[in-house]
């Protein structure tokens, strides 16, 4: 009977030695896969958060004789290349964002930016910053809480050349 026992717990012993190897087999693979995904997310991320800075490399130029959806990319460079240097809590100025796409070809005029602060002095919860082109709006928006950044090919409002709609921050 004794014989038996030690018999059972060596058993369990063995039992439990064995599922624990296992679990942490299953756990540190399971661990590195989702850490390869994250990393693998980050280095192939074309959802424009600030990791995606390899586009940086090659600034595309706008072409105003062009569209707005050819000159898309040219826009969201341009944008991305100034999100990418603060931090994910703050956001640049609009003359920042400005100065960006003038140096990437685009015209001061027919740029609008929102404010990146609130009127209590905290930073806005997103950013939005458009170009008038072609009877088209390039129109990209910064969301700070996220880190995300979207961009779309809008009308502009009515029949002004104005893509934003409210107060918008004197870039001149």
């Amino acid at each position: 009977m004794v014989c038996e026992m030690s018999c059972r717990e060596r058993v369990r012993s063995m039992r439990s030695v064995f599922h624990g190897l296992i679990f942490r087999k299953v756990y540190f693979l399971v661990v590195s896969m989702i850490c390869f995904g994250v990393f693998a997310g980050c280095l192939n991320s074309e959802s424009g958060s600030r990791d995606s800075g390899s586009q940086l490399h090659t600034p595309a130029r706008a072409n105003l004789a062009l569209s707005a959806a050819k000159n898309k990319d040219a826009f969201d460079q341009a944008i991305k290349s100034i999100f990418v240097l603060h931090k994910k809590d703050e956001l640049p100025s609009p003359i920042e964002l400005a100065a960006s796409l003038v140096r990437a070809g685009f015209s001061k005029k027919s740029i609008q930016v929102t404010n990146n602060r609130t009127t209590l002095g905290a930073y806005a919860y997103s950013m939005s910053v458009s170009v008038f082109l072609h009877n088209s709006c390039l129109v990209g928006q910064f969301i700070r809480s996220t880190g995300e950044y979207s961009s779309s090919i809008l009308d502009p409002v009515g029949t002004t050349q104005l893509c934003l709609v409210g107060k918008t921050v004197d870039i001149e």
